[in-house]
């Protein structure tokens, strides 16, 4: 009796195994003939994780030491680390979400970049670091990124599919995550190891920048943090997401239908 109970049970367990095999090829077959561009894709996420390294890693690490692990916590960078993880994975959602968070920073940094260069003014602030004395060549050359990276995530996702609620969502919950964290984790002044201390003030996390011309958007840099955090997360991110989904998205309806 307990040698075929065992045996019942060892065959029970041994087509539980076969199941779970049979669903993961099939899972994998899956994947290979829904996205005709896997390979592509995957190999992009590679190199721009390779570029993530060297660029924001290796070369900030040289002109600022240590500190500089800080600004893997600015959006624009979170948002190149969740786009490099939704290629690798093949979850284009997950790249969307990282399309709304960089979505107006990347704007914004090129309307005054230009502005700058033309009229040399900084309408918004949003790249004023540039344009600092105290801000290293290294620092101010890996931040091209903004330039390039929103248009390229975007031309990977009409590769495959378009940009839908998800990636709204999932902007949403890493914004919330990555502001608060940048609250705890980073300080708003570091020290240069020329012993010059370098604003960070990362995400906006302690006050809205300080170039910015728009009044209502600083009337609660002073207040207990949890109410400044809520007001700039939903002022400062969740709206502006929301205008980046609608824009996104109808970027690639029109990108899907150019293939038809």
């Amino acid at each position: 009796m307990q040698e075929n109970e065992t045996k019942q049970r060892k065959g029970k367990e041994t087509k539980i195994i076969e199941k779970n095999n049979k669903e993961k090829v099939e899972k994998i077959e899956k994947t290979k003939t829904q996205f005709k561009h896997a390979k592509f894709i995957r190999i992009s996420g590679i190199v721009l994780g390779i570029y993530y390294i060297l660029a924001i890693g290796v070369s900030r690490y040289i002109t600022r030491g240590p500190d500089s692990f800080y600004d893997n916590w600015w959006v624009c960078n979170a948002g190149m680390i969740l786009g490099v993880i939704g290629m690798l994975t093949l979850k284009l959602q997950m790249v969307g979400g990282a399309c709304l968070l960089i979505f107006f920073p990347s704007i914004f940094w090129c309307i005054d970049v230009v502005s700058y260069l033309v009229a040399g003014k900084l309408p918004l602030g949003s790249a004023s670091y540039m344009f600092k004395d105290d801000t290293p060549f290294l620092e101010i050359a890996s931040t091209t990124h903004h330039l390039w990276y929103l248009p390229f995530a975007l031309f990977i996702i009409s590769l495959e599919t378009r940009i839908n609620i998800n990636s709204w969502l999932i902007s949403n919950v890493f914004v919330t995550f990555i502001v608060v964290g940048a609250r705890i984790f980073t300080p708003k002044y570091t020290l240069l190891p020329d012993g010059r201390n370098f604003l960070l003030n990362i995400n906006m996390a302690y006050n809205f920048w300080d170039d910015c011309p728009i009044k209502f958007m600083h009337y609660f840099d002073d207040w207990h943090p949890v109410v400044y955090l809520t007001y700039m997360n939903f002022i400062g991110y969740f709206g502006f997401h929301l205008v980046a989904f609608i824009i996104c998205r109808t970027i690639s309806r029109l990108i899907s239908r150019s293939k038809k």
